[in-house]
């Protein structure tokens, strides 16, 4: 099967929310370390989590879902908005 960046980034995606099986992880490593501009978006897409997380006062692991996220984000911007 050939190598898909578009796929790959958006299984990152899912990874990083914590959607992914055990087998799908496995995969997506193996997948990052075959191609490095892959490993490059992950590790970039996982900073910018983190520190948005941070950001909003996240534990450092950020647990958060898409839809608790988008809220503390609007939020975030009302209160600032004031």
């Amino acid at each position: 099967m050939e190598h898909q960046c578009d796929e790959i980034f958006k299984k990152i995606v899912l990874l990083l929310d914590n959607e992914l099986n055990q087998e799908e992880k496995d995969w997506l490593r193996d997948e990052l370390i075959a191609c490095p501009a892959c490993l490059e978006n992950y590790e970039m897409e996982k900073d910018f989590k983190e520190m948005l997380c941070e950001k909003l006062k996240c534990m450092e692991s950020c647990e958060c879902n898409e839809e608790q996220l988008k809220s503390k984000i609007l939020s975030k911007i009302r209160n600032r908005e004031k």
